[in-house]
């Protein structure tokens, strides 16, 4: 399973060098509110927009399971309780 994944991170790793190499023609980028405009390489551009995808993908995973975790938790801390001792459980009387 390690060489699997040590492969495929290569793999990637080559394909984005194979990439960035091929595209260094600048191309200009307007950031549409503002009046500037950048002039970038196109690999950058193309694996920035890929980064920043992802890092928005993943906050939004992580925002979208806090309730989950939080019910996990809830639920671990009650059958926690409950696996107590009957002699540290209060009395209901």
């Amino acid at each position: 399973m390690r060489l699997l994944r040590w492969v495929l991170v290569l793999s990637v790793t080559l394909a984005a060098v194979l990439f960035a190499v091929s595209n260094r023609q600048l191309a200009e980028v307007y950031l549409w509110p503002l009046p500037f405009v950048a002039d970038a390489p196109v690999y950058l551009i193309a694996l920035g927009s890929l980064v920043l995808g992802f890092l928005i993908g993943a906050v939004a995973a992580w925002y979208n399971g806090i309730r989950r975790r939080l019910r996990r938790r809830a639920r671990e801390k009650l059958a926690a309780r409950e696996n107590q001792t009957p002699a540290l459980r209060p009395d209901k009387t």
